[in-house]
Protein backbone atom coordinates (compact mmCIF):
# COMPACT_ATOMS: atom_id res chain seq x y z
CA UNK A 1 0.00 0.00 0.00
CA UNK A 2 2.86 2.22 0.88
CA UNK A 3 5.26 1.03 -1.91
CA UNK A 4 5.06 4.53 -4.17
CA UNK A 5 6.22 6.63 -0.70
CA UNK A 6 9.69 7.69 -1.49
CA UNK A 7 9.88 9.90 1.60
CA UNK A 8 8.31 11.87 4.59
CA UNK A 9 10.23 14.76 5.55
CA UNK A 10 9.23 16.60 8.99
CA UNK A 11 7.83 20.54 7.95
CA UNK A 12 6.68 21.68 11.41
CA UNK A 13 5.42 19.48 14.91
CA UNK A 14 1.85 19.12 13.27
CA UNK A 15 2.94 18.58 9.55
CA UNK A 16 4.78 16.32 7.56
CA UNK A 17 4.89 16.26 3.93
CA UNK A 18 5.18 12.68 1.77
CA UNK A 19 6.77 12.48 -1.18
CA UNK A 20 5.65 10.11 -3.82
CA UNK A 21 7.76 7.81 -6.35
CA UNK A 22 5.40 8.62 -8.50
CA UNK A 23 1.69 10.19 -9.23
CA UNK A 24 -0.55 8.17 -6.90
CA UNK A 25 -3.81 9.58 -6.01
CA UNK A 26 -4.76 6.39 -4.12
CA UNK A 27 -2.15 7.22 -1.58
CA UNK A 28 -5.35 9.35 0.06
CA UNK A 29 -7.48 6.03 0.86
CA UNK A 30 -4.39 4.27 1.59
CA UNK A 31 -3.67 6.85 4.52
CA UNK A 32 -6.98 6.43 5.96
CA UNK A 33 -6.07 2.74 6.64
CA UNK A 34 -5.28 1.52 10.49
CA UNK A 35 -2.22 0.64 8.65
CA UNK A 36 -1.09 4.15 8.43
CA UNK A 37 -1.80 5.36 11.90
CA UNK A 38 1.53 7.25 13.10
CA UNK A 39 3.59 6.06 16.42
CA UNK A 40 5.68 8.35 17.97
CA UNK A 41 9.36 7.85 17.20
CA UNK A 42 10.10 7.15 21.04
CA UNK A 43 6.81 4.25 20.90
CA UNK A 44 8.87 2.59 18.05
CA UNK A 45 12.24 2.50 19.44
CA UNK A 46 10.85 0.79 23.01
CA UNK A 47 8.21 -1.39 21.75
CA UNK A 48 9.76 -2.16 17.62
CA UNK A 49 7.13 -2.44 14.62
CA UNK A 50 5.62 -5.34 15.43
CA UNK A 51 2.81 -2.74 16.55
CA UNK A 52 0.14 -6.00 16.49
CA UNK A 53 1.56 -7.55 19.42
CA UNK A 54 2.35 -4.23 20.87
CA UNK A 55 -0.28 -1.51 20.26
CA UNK A 56 -0.57 2.02 20.80
CA UNK A 57 -3.39 3.79 20.66
CA UNK A 58 -5.21 7.18 21.09
CA UNK A 59 -9.01 6.17 21.72
CA UNK A 60 -11.19 5.61 24.75
CA UNK A 61 -9.64 2.45 25.22
CA UNK A 62 -5.82 1.25 26.45
CA UNK A 63 -4.43 -2.20 25.55
CA UNK A 64 -4.22 -4.82 28.48
CA UNK A 65 -3.21 -8.10 26.81
CA UNK A 66 -3.37 -10.19 23.25
CA UNK A 67 -3.38 -14.18 23.38
CA UNK A 68 -3.72 -15.45 19.96
CA UNK A 69 -6.66 -17.06 18.61
CA UNK A 70 -8.12 -16.41 22.39
CA UNK A 71 -8.96 -13.23 23.06
CA UNK A 72 -7.84 -8.99 23.18
CA UNK A 73 -8.21 -6.85 26.57
CA UNK A 74 -8.39 -3.54 27.05
CA UNK A 75 -9.29 -1.04 30.11
CA UNK A 76 -10.88 1.92 30.00
CA UNK A 77 -8.33 5.26 29.11
CA UNK A 78 -8.34 7.64 32.05
CA UNK A 79 -6.87 10.01 30.05
CA UNK A 80 -9.23 10.18 27.29
CA UNK A 81 -9.87 13.80 26.14
CA UNK A 82 -14.03 13.27 25.94
CA UNK A 83 -13.43 11.65 29.44
CA UNK A 84 -12.91 7.56 30.38
CA UNK A 85 -15.86 5.68 28.88
CA UNK A 86 -18.39 4.01 31.11
CA UNK A 87 -17.96 0.42 30.46
CA UNK A 88 -14.22 -0.45 32.62
CA UNK A 89 -13.27 -3.51 30.74
CA UNK A 90 -13.83 -4.76 26.88
CA UNK A 91 -12.35 -8.34 25.69
CA UNK A 92 -12.38 -9.47 22.78
CA UNK A 93 -13.24 -13.32 22.11
CA UNK A 94 -12.15 -15.40 19.87
CA UNK A 95 -14.71 -17.82 18.72
CA UNK A 96 -14.56 -19.51 15.51
CA UNK A 97 -17.56 -21.85 15.12
CA UNK A 98 -20.63 -19.25 14.45
CA UNK A 99 -23.25 -21.78 16.21
CA UNK A 100 -20.79 -21.08 19.10
CA UNK A 101 -21.36 -17.52 19.00
CA UNK A 102 -24.88 -17.35 18.55
CA UNK A 103 -25.69 -19.99 21.69
CA UNK A 104 -23.11 -17.58 23.73
CA UNK A 105 -25.17 -14.56 22.68
CA UNK A 106 -28.51 -15.67 23.22
CA UNK A 107 -27.45 -17.15 26.55
CA UNK A 108 -25.32 -13.59 27.93
CA UNK A 109 -21.93 -14.91 27.81
CA UNK A 110 -21.11 -12.45 25.84
CA UNK A 111 -23.06 -9.58 24.77
CA UNK A 112 -22.20 -8.37 20.96
CA UNK A 113 -20.69 -10.40 18.10
CA UNK A 114 -18.93 -8.74 15.07
CA UNK A 115 -20.48 -10.16 11.40
CA UNK A 116 -22.66 -12.29 12.38
CA UNK A 117 -23.12 -15.60 9.32
CA UNK A 118 -26.75 -15.08 7.72
CA UNK A 119 -27.89 -18.23 8.63
CA UNK A 120 -27.37 -17.09 12.54
CA UNK A 121 -29.13 -14.23 11.92
CA UNK A 122 -32.49 -15.72 10.78
CA UNK A 123 -31.76 -17.38 14.15
CA UNK A 124 -31.22 -14.35 16.48
CA UNK A 125 -33.72 -11.74 14.57
CA UNK A 126 -36.98 -12.94 16.83
CA UNK A 127 -34.97 -13.00 19.70
CA UNK A 128 -36.34 -9.69 21.39
CA UNK A 129 -33.37 -9.51 23.93
CA UNK A 130 -31.00 -9.27 20.80
CA UNK A 131 -30.66 -5.93 18.23
CA UNK A 132 -29.13 -6.98 14.91
CA UNK A 133 -27.75 -3.64 13.07
CA UNK A 134 -27.57 -4.30 9.36
CA UNK A 135 -24.22 -2.85 7.74
CA UNK A 136 -22.96 -2.87 3.85
CA UNK A 137 -19.84 -4.86 3.93
CA UNK A 138 -17.51 -4.20 1.87
CA UNK A 139 -16.14 -7.81 1.19
CA UNK A 140 -16.51 -9.49 -2.15
CA UNK A 141 -17.10 -13.13 -2.27
CA UNK A 142 -16.20 -14.43 -5.82
CA UNK A 143 -15.44 -17.48 -8.17
CA UNK A 144 -11.83 -17.15 -9.24
CA UNK A 145 -10.98 -18.75 -12.56
CA UNK A 146 -6.93 -20.22 -13.17
CA UNK A 147 -6.75 -19.54 -16.85
CA UNK A 148 -3.70 -21.25 -17.12
CA UNK A 149 -4.96 -23.94 -16.71
CA UNK A 150 -5.41 -26.08 -19.55
CA UNK A 151 -8.87 -26.78 -19.73
CA UNK A 152 -9.76 -23.31 -18.35
CA UNK A 153 -7.90 -21.59 -21.28
CA UNK A 154 -10.57 -22.43 -23.33
CA UNK A 155 -12.53 -18.56 -23.79
CA UNK A 156 -15.94 -19.95 -24.28
CA UNK A 157 -15.70 -22.85 -21.64
CA UNK A 158 -14.88 -19.58 -19.53
CA UNK A 159 -17.89 -17.91 -20.80
CA UNK A 160 -19.88 -20.62 -20.47
CA UNK A 161 -19.07 -21.26 -16.41
CA UNK A 162 -20.06 -17.65 -16.23
CA UNK A 163 -23.44 -17.52 -17.57
CA UNK A 164 -24.46 -21.16 -15.79
CA UNK A 165 -24.54 -19.57 -12.57
CA UNK A 166 -27.19 -17.73 -10.94
CA UNK A 167 -25.90 -15.21 -8.62
CA UNK A 168 -29.01 -14.00 -7.03
CA UNK A 169 -29.99 -17.34 -6.34
CA UNK A 170 -26.49 -17.85 -4.09
CA UNK A 171 -27.31 -14.74 -2.24
CA UNK A 172 -30.89 -16.09 -1.70
CA UNK A 173 -30.11 -19.70 -0.75
CA UNK A 174 -26.68 -19.66 1.01
CA UNK A 175 -26.60 -15.53 2.15
CA UNK A 176 -30.35 -16.01 3.19
CA UNK A 177 -30.70 -12.43 1.51
CA UNK A 178 -28.12 -10.69 3.15
CA UNK A 179 -25.78 -9.55 -0.10
CA UNK A 180 -26.10 -8.37 -3.24
CA UNK A 181 -24.50 -9.27 -7.04
CA UNK A 182 -22.04 -7.13 -7.79
CA UNK A 183 -20.29 -6.62 -11.55
CA UNK A 184 -16.95 -6.50 -10.43
CA UNK A 185 -14.21 -7.17 -7.48
CA UNK A 186 -15.64 -3.40 -5.64
CA UNK A 187 -19.31 -2.35 -5.68
CA UNK A 188 -21.36 0.48 -6.83
CA UNK A 189 -20.58 3.11 -3.52
CA UNK A 190 -17.11 3.34 -5.35
CA UNK A 191 -15.34 5.63 -7.56
CA UNK A 192 -14.72 3.78 -11.17
CA UNK A 193 -17.41 1.35 -10.25
CA UNK A 194 -19.40 -1.03 -13.13
CA UNK A 195 -22.88 0.34 -12.85
CA UNK A 196 -24.27 -1.56 -15.89
CA UNK A 197 -24.83 -4.88 -15.93
CA UNK A 198 -22.01 -7.25 -17.88
CA UNK A 199 -22.72 -8.39 -21.07
CA UNK A 200 -22.33 -12.09 -20.15
CA UNK A 201 -25.77 -12.76 -17.65
CA UNK A 202 -26.81 -16.01 -16.49
CA UNK A 203 -28.53 -17.83 -19.10
CA UNK A 204 -27.97 -21.42 -18.66
CA UNK A 205 -29.83 -21.93 -22.17
CA UNK A 206 -26.90 -20.18 -24.08
CA UNK A 207 -24.00 -21.76 -22.07
CA UNK A 208 -25.47 -24.95 -22.21
CA UNK A 209 -25.15 -24.66 -26.24
CA UNK A 210 -21.88 -23.28 -26.06
CA UNK A 211 -21.16 -26.64 -24.43
CA UNK A 212 -22.59 -28.52 -26.86
CA UNK A 213 -21.47 -26.69 -30.02
CA UNK A 214 -17.78 -27.12 -28.44
CA UNK A 215 -17.67 -30.70 -27.61
CA UNK A 216 -16.85 -29.93 -23.69
CA UNK A 217 -19.86 -31.75 -22.30
CA UNK A 218 -18.40 -33.95 -19.86
CA UNK A 219 -15.78 -31.44 -18.86
CA UNK A 220 -14.31 -32.59 -15.56
CA UNK A 221 -13.52 -29.29 -13.14
CA UNK A 222 -12.26 -29.12 -10.07
CA UNK A 223 -13.59 -26.33 -7.33
CA UNK A 224 -11.91 -25.00 -4.38
CA UNK A 225 -13.23 -23.99 -1.13
CA UNK A 226 -12.59 -23.36 2.51
CA UNK A 227 -15.36 -23.08 4.88
CA UNK A 228 -18.86 -23.00 5.78
CA UNK A 229 -20.03 -20.72 3.13
CA UNK A 230 -18.15 -20.60 0.71
CA UNK A 231 -18.92 -24.68 0.68
CA UNK A 232 -22.26 -24.23 0.64
CA UNK A 233 -21.81 -21.78 -2.24
CA UNK A 234 -19.58 -24.26 -4.03
CA UNK A 235 -22.59 -26.96 -3.72
CA UNK A 236 -24.70 -24.33 -5.63
CA UNK A 237 -22.07 -24.01 -8.76
CA UNK A 238 -22.08 -27.08 -8.75
CA UNK A 239 -25.42 -27.96 -9.41
CA UNK A 240 -25.90 -25.15 -11.83
CA UNK A 241 -22.67 -26.27 -13.75
CA UNK A 242 -24.19 -29.86 -13.41
CA UNK A 243 -27.02 -28.15 -15.24
CA UNK A 244 -25.32 -27.06 -18.51
CA UNK A 245 -22.94 -30.15 -18.77
CA UNK A 246 -20.25 -29.45 -16.81
CA UNK A 247 -18.70 -31.77 -13.79
CA UNK A 248 -17.46 -30.18 -10.63
CA UNK A 249 -16.08 -31.98 -7.77
CA UNK A 250 -15.64 -29.68 -4.75
CA UNK A 251 -12.33 -30.00 -2.51
CA UNK A 252 -12.81 -28.43 0.88
CA UNK A 253 -9.11 -27.71 2.12
CA UNK A 254 -7.72 -26.29 5.54
CA UNK A 255 -7.01 -22.64 5.41
CA UNK A 256 -3.10 -22.56 4.94
CA UNK A 257 -3.26 -25.49 2.64
CA UNK A 258 -5.79 -23.91 0.46
CA UNK A 259 -3.88 -20.87 0.19
CA UNK A 260 -0.53 -22.64 -0.72
CA UNK A 261 -2.19 -24.57 -3.36
CA UNK A 262 -3.63 -21.09 -4.98
CA UNK A 263 -0.08 -19.84 -4.67
CA UNK A 264 1.53 -22.88 -6.82
CA UNK A 265 -1.31 -22.22 -9.38
CA UNK A 266 -2.45 -26.28 -8.69
CA UNK A 267 -5.94 -24.85 -8.77
CA UNK A 268 -9.21 -24.31 -11.49
CA UNK A 269 -12.03 -23.17 -9.74
CA UNK A 270 -11.86 -21.57 -6.18
CA UNK A 271 -13.97 -19.20 -3.99
CA UNK A 272 -12.43 -16.05 -2.12
CA UNK A 273 -13.30 -13.26 -0.44
CA UNK A 274 -11.71 -9.68 -1.08
CA UNK A 275 -12.39 -6.67 1.63
CA UNK A 276 -11.61 -3.37 -0.46
CA UNK A 277 -10.20 -1.63 2.53
CA UNK A 278 -8.77 1.83 1.47
CA UNK A 279 -11.99 2.37 -0.59
CA UNK A 280 -10.23 3.11 -3.45
CA UNK A 281 -10.01 0.85 -6.56
CA UNK A 282 -6.81 0.44 -6.39
CA UNK A 283 -6.95 -1.62 -3.68
CA UNK A 284 -8.80 -4.63 -5.57
CA UNK A 285 -7.45 -3.91 -9.42
CA UNK A 286 -3.75 -3.63 -8.90
CA UNK A 287 -3.82 -6.09 -6.33
CA UNK A 288 -5.65 -8.73 -7.50
CA UNK A 289 -5.15 -8.07 -11.42
CA UNK A 290 -1.74 -6.80 -12.16
CA UNK A 291 1.01 -8.55 -13.34
CA UNK A 292 3.30 -6.91 -11.16
CA UNK A 293 1.86 -9.14 -8.26
CA UNK A 294 2.26 -12.34 -10.14
CA UNK A 295 5.45 -13.04 -7.94
CA UNK A 296 4.01 -12.24 -5.04
CA UNK A 297 1.18 -14.36 -5.12
CA UNK A 298 -1.39 -11.91 -5.25
CA UNK A 299 -2.91 -12.46 -8.43
CA UNK A 300 -4.68 -15.86 -8.27
CA UNK A 301 -7.08 -15.36 -11.08
CA UNK A 302 -7.44 -14.05 -14.55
Amino acid sequence: MYANIENVVKVDDDTVNIILKRIFPSIVGYLAHPKAAVYTQEDIEALGTNTVETPVGTGPYQYVDFVHGDRITLKANPDYWDGAPSIENLEFKVIVDESVRTVSLETGDIQGVMEVAPSQVEILKDNTNITITPFESMIVDYVGINATSPKLQNKKLREAIFMAIDKQAIIDSVYFGYAKPVEALFDDRMFGALTENDTLTYNPEAARKIIEEEGLKGTKLTILANEGVRVKSAEVIQHFLKEVGIDAEIRVLEWATYLDTLMQGNHELFLLGWSNSAFDPDSSLYTIYHTDNIKTGSVLLS
